[in-house]
């Protein structure tokens, strides 16, 4: 059962089902994950419905166009930005499909963090020089091509 605190994000793993597993846990396997984030998840198609004989706007209120919404939703896509590793081939290379798995880590009340499921590939892959006394990053989109599937906390 879910505990009361949030999640913290050290000790999430992100791992590719024919490469890597890269983590945020400080003990980096193959590559230390240094943020994460899902953008554009759960966008959903709008479908203008106006037609000729839409009512005009009523008086003190503006709008009239009329819309429903789509049953299809876009699962978005994952962002990673990592510690690079030259060594490291990108995943970027790997199958053009995939599956990922997200874990997340546990809370204190938890036997097990959740986990997030899906399959897809990446589709970019950026890498930053740093300045004279920095290090190399790199960051990662990868693509769900189907649902993502959640596994809650137990």
């Amino acid at each position: 059962m879910a505990g009361a605190q949030n999640y913290l994000v050290h000790g999430t793993t992100v791992a590719f089902g024919t490469s890597a597993t890269w983590d945020m846990t400080g003990a980096a396997a193959d590559v230390e994950l240094l943020s994460i984030s899902w953008n554009g998840a759960g966008g959903r198609a709008v479908v203008d419905v106006s037609h000729i004989n839409t009512a005009a706007p009523t008086a003190g209120a503006f709008g009239n166009r009329t819309f429903l919404l789509g049953d299809l939703t876009d699962p978005g896509e994952l962002v990673l930005e990592c510690n690079l590793d030259p060594d490291v081939v990108p995943v970027l290379n790997a199958a053009a499909i995939d599956t990922i798995t997200i874990t997340f880590p546990k809370r204190t009340a938890d036997t097990s963090g959740p986990i997030w499921t899906s399959v897809g590939g990446m589709t970019d892959f950026e890498m930053s020089g740093p300045s004279a006394d920095d290090k190399y990053t790199c960051t990662v989109t990868w693509k769900p091509t189907q649902e993502v599937a959640i596994q809650a906390a137990a």
